[in-house]
Order: C-alpha cells, then structure tokens, then sequence
C-alpha cells in the first residue's frame, strides 16, 4: 500500500526530530510541531506499524521532562489558541 502525504512528511522528518530532541524511541515516527522559548516541545507522532496519530508533548527538564501522548481530537479540544495548536493546524491545511 503506497505511503500517504502525512506519512512521507512524518518519515522524512523523522531523523531531523531524533536527532534534535535525543530520547524519542525508535519505533516511533515524529514530526516537530512546535518547540517554546521554555523547551516544551510538541511532536505529531505515530507508532511504528501503526495508524494512529497523536501529539506528543515533551515538557521542558526544569518542569522534569515528562512525555505525554494526547489524541490529535482532544488536543484540539483543549482550546487551540496556542502557537503548537496552530502549527498542528496548519499542517492538516497543507494536506488538502
């Protein structure tokens, strides 16, 4: 089964977001989304062989680091007026 956009844009991306942020497993497909003047850091991101998609939030060391998996739908739904919400946003734009 040929690849789709989203899937190419995340593959392509891939290595760029390992080796910028280090500690994302390697069975997992990311896309930076957005990076804050804090650290935080949101990925669009995928396990490998599967097809679900979620965001996933890395926060920055001072707030301890912790990665959170969240649903691309609930993600939204918190109130998307933030700058990794409009990254997400406009990515979905480019793919119609």
């Amino acid at each position: 089964m040929p690849q789709t956009h989203l899937e190419d844009t995340l593959a392509a991306d891939r290595a760029k977001a390992d080796n910028s942020t280090g500690a994302l497993a390697m069975d997992m497909r990311t896309r930076e989304l957005y990076r804050s003047s804090n650290g935080d850091e949101w990925f669009l991101a995928t396990e490998a062989g599967s097809e679900r998609v979620h965001v996933l939030h890395r926060a920055n060391i001072s707030s301890g680091g912790r990665e959170s998996r969240i649903g691309i739908g609930d993600f939204l739904g918190r109130g998307a007026s933030g700058p990794e919400h409009q990254e997400l946003l406009r990515l979905i734009a480019t793919l119609v």
